[in-house]
Formats: C-alpha cells, structure tokens, sequence
C-alpha cells in the first residue's frame, strides 16, 4: 500500500520523484538563459549612460546613479523570492 497525503508527514518522505534530471537540467538551462537576457539588457543601459557621461551629456552623480539601479536590479534578479513578495505596482503607485 503505498503512502497517501492523508497519513500524516509520513507521506513528505515518499513523495514522487517530480522532475527527472535531464528535465531539471532544462530548466536550469532556461533559467539560466533567462538571467542571460536581463542582465545584457541592464548592460545596455549602463553602457548608454556611459556613452552619455563620455559625450557631457550627464554628470557623475547621474552615471553614479546609472550603476546603483544597475547593481539593484541586478541584485533583485537573482533574488526573485525577495521581488515576488513586493506588490507589483509599489509604493508610488508603478511611477519609478
């Protein structure tokens, strides 16, 4: 008789196997793809804002600036349990 959910924390220990490894190994493949794409589309901001700052278009304060949203946004992509906890639209309302 095999475990079922209404036997207690018996049934946590033999729980099926849900994802096989070449299966495991896709998504990290996607996921992996994924912070690929985000982090070469932050670059092309921070590389803008140097082109900017090189031309006298901004000052160093505004390319500092630049790289501290760089770093944030960075950061927050490899930590997505920590985004996924905020409201979506903010505090002021979605404005940035």
């Amino acid at each position: 008789m095999s475990p079922s959910p209404t036997t207690g924390l018996a049934w946590i220990r033999y729980r099926p196997i849900v994802a096989t490894n070449a299966e495991r190994r896709a998504a990290r493949e996607r996921v992996n793809t994924y912070h690929q794409a985000q982090l070469a589309e932050l670059l092309s901001h921070v590389a803008a804002a140097i082109d900017r700052y090189r031309t006298g278009e901004i000052d160093a304060y505004a390319m500092d600036e630049t790289i501290h949203h760089y770093h944030r946004a960075a950061a927050e992509l490899w930590n997505p349990p920590a985004a996924s906890q905020r409201s979506p639209v903010g505090k002021a309302g979605g404005a940035c």
